[in-house]
């Protein structure tokens, strides 16, 4: 058993960090103290150089725009899906107002566009007032009713238009 110097309980051997400078081999604080100390120190380190790190990338990309653009484009296709799933867990949070599950669960009630027909490129059609989810649309789909300012209105005024030509 040995006392710890930060939080002044004692603890079993085992719980502090290994040091062969000191008599008993183990470090003087336990190691759920030393590990506070170090997220402490990583984030005051972090905020202290900060705008250095920021400088320092927007020179590089400066100096070298070709290169950092192959970079950002390996990158992308090498972590397409990661990126995919970052975005949707972000859209259900903050734009749809939903669950992954229930997003999950609204997207696969249809296996195609519901305009269109198309298998690929599904979006997650929602009113953007009521945040109501609509039904699933192709990205095609989905922009042009975007285009057309989401209301029913607008898209009479189209079939109008078509049904004059």
């Amino acid at each position: 058993m040995k006392i710890c110097k930060e939080c002044n309980s004692e603890k079993a051997l085992e719980d502090f960090p290994k040091q062969k400078q000191n008599s008993d081999g183990r470090l003087g604080i336990c190691k759920e103290c030393r590990n506070k100390r170090t997220r402490i120190a990583s984030l005051k380190s972090y905020h202290k150089n900060r705008e250095k790190r920021l400088e320092a990338n927007r020179e590089r990309k400066l100096l070298e725009p070709e290169k950092r653009k192959e970079y950002d484009k390996r990158y992308r296709e090498k972590h397409k899906q990661e990126i995919i799933d970052q975005k949707t867990r972000y859209n259900c949070r903050t734009i749809y107002k939903c669950t992954i599950g229930e997003y999950q669960e609204r997207m696969d009630t249809s296996n195609a566009c519901e305009i269109c027909g198309k298998e690929n490129d599904l979006c997650y059609d929602h009113n953007h007032e009521t945040l109501e989810f609509r039904g699933v649309l192709c990205k095609g789909c989905n922009r042009s009713i975007g285009q057309l300012g989401d209301t029913k209105e607008s898209i009479e005024r189209v079939l109008k238009y078509f049904n004059k030509l």
